[in-house]
């Protein structure tokens, strides 16, 4: 919150934040483990909410991507896949990193299926433009 109250202290100087700034916030609350509230600052960047606020960009989505990888939990690879969902839908297609940070919420989710969903993901790079598998994918 200490950090969010930046923003109105930069638009009172004259300062408008800009897409750094935010993705700096995004990357601040995936660090503390605050995932909903990543969540709510890029539904506020996508949809504008009524402030001026720029647009995400790939390495917007990617961040919070990587809020969802580090969660442990089951949900977290359904979560990163919506999220990739959306990041196709703003016109980002997912890339390397998206689809590794996806494969990474897989290893870390504990789930029984996690291999094959990860194999599955693996053949989605395959057949993708932008995010042929590497050696990082593959490890």
């Amino acid at each position: 919150e200490h950090a969010m109250g930046y923003l109105g202290v930069m638009e009172k100087d004259g300062v408008q934040p800009d897409l750094i700034t935010y993705n700096i916030l995004l990357e601040g609350h995936v660090n503390r483990r605050m995932i909903q509230q990543a969540e709510n600052l890029l539904l506020t960047m996508e949809t504008g909410d009524g402030i001026r606020c720029p647009t995400p960009d790939e390495v917007s989505y990617n961040i919070v991507l990587r809020g969802y990888a580090t969660q442990r939990n089951g949900d977290a690879p359904e979560r990163a896949e919506q999220m990739l969902e959306r990041m196709d839908k703003a016109g980002f297609p997912p890339n390397l990193v998206s689809y590794c940070t996806l494969l990474d919420a897989f290893s870390k989710s504990g789930r029984s299926d996690a291999v094959d969903r990860s194999l599955e993901v693996l053949e989605t790079m395959k057949a993708s433009k932008q995010a042929k598998p590497s050696t990082i994918a593959y490890n």
